[in-house]
């Protein structure tokens, strides 16, 4: 025990751990979820610059956003580390309820179907 430090101090400290090591986690499966398999991700001088799919796998939302699962992942994994632990779970089951989810720029996200199964696999 450090000079000063309670017993409260450790146990908080631990605690404190805990919720980082849980949320960690989380954020890798979610970052760790597949690519939406309709696309083809085109590579430039800095990496991936965009990517083509099919017409016909456009549905009603022609968003680019909307079919890069990659950036729906990390958008998920941003949410995950801004929230109180305590808030996580039920902000990522109404994003599953609702299928959307308000940025704090006041941008609304829908995500893909097939996203919300990837995050129902991984919460439920």
């Amino acid at each position: 025990m450090k000079t000063g430090e309670t017993q409260l101090d450790k146990d908080i400290r631990k605690v404190q751990e805990t919720v980082r090591d849980v949320k960690h986690s989380l954020v890798e499966k979610i970052l760790a979820l597949p690519d939406n398999p309709n696309i083809d991700r085109i590579a430039g001088k800095s990496g991936v610059m965009g990517f083509t799919t099919m017409s016909s796998n456009l549905g009603n939302n022609w968003t680019p956003e909307y079919y890069d699962f990659k950036k729906q992942h990390e958008i998920l994994a941003v949410l995950v580390n801004k929230k109180e632990i305590f808030d996580v779970l039920p902000a990522l089951r109404k994003i599953i309820e609702t299928g959307k989810h308000r940025q704090p720029d006041q941008r609304t996200i829908t995500f893909h179907p097939d996203v919300i199964e990837q995050l129902k696999g991984i919460i439920e």
